[in-house]
């Protein structure tokens, strides 16, 4: 018989003592991700690729990790495609993440050039619009030294990928 998760002995055994274990095993979040290369379209997939094993490793739902990965793209190709733009050095992208209080909370950022939006309306520009739509909050700071980027995506759930086992013997 099992009770309460207790292995209950036959009730005609006598002197034996009961004993309950419960196991409970807490996965640490994954070492917050930092990684830097060149502001080139053909190091995106690099980038992309990166976040996806930390997003993985944080175990968070995949429409949360789905929602980060676009809108994380998203700045970094527009990062690679602008920044260096004009600039009269080297322009490196750096992208950030972290996990923490159920949020996750992005960076991406480069020593570029801001260039602003051509005022005529083109099909193109709709990348901060798009992040707006995947993340809780964006911030975008430019100054001379570069842009950054900051986004918050909350996290709407677990998978569950043994990130908390609960056993009981």
């Amino acid at each position: 018989m099992r009770e309460h998760g207790l292995h209950q002995p036959p009730s005609d055994v006598v002197g034996v003592t009961v004993v309950g274990v419960t196991v409970i095993r807490y996965r640490q979040p994954p070492d917050p991700l930092l990684l830097t290369v060149p502001a080139a379209p053909e190091n995106l997939a690099t980038v992309r690729d990166h976040l996806r094993r930390w997003l993985t490793l944080t175990g968070v739902d995949t429409e949360s990790s789905a929602d980060a990965l676009l809108a994380v793209g998203e700045a970094a190709s527009n990062a690679a495609e602008h920044a260096a733009t004009g600039a009269r050095r080297n322009v490196d992208l750096t992208v950030t993440a972290a996990v923490s209080d159920g949020r996750l909370r992005f960076t991406v950022s480069d020593n570029g050039c801001w260039r602003a939006p051509p005022e005529v309306p083109s099909s193109r520009g709709h990348g901060i619009r798009l992040i707006r739509a995947l993340v809780d909050d964006v911030e975008l700071i430019t100054t001379e030294q570069g842009t950054t980027v900051t986004m918050v995506k909350e996290i709407r759930g677990q998978r569950n990928t043994g990130s908390r086992e609960r056993r009981d013997d």
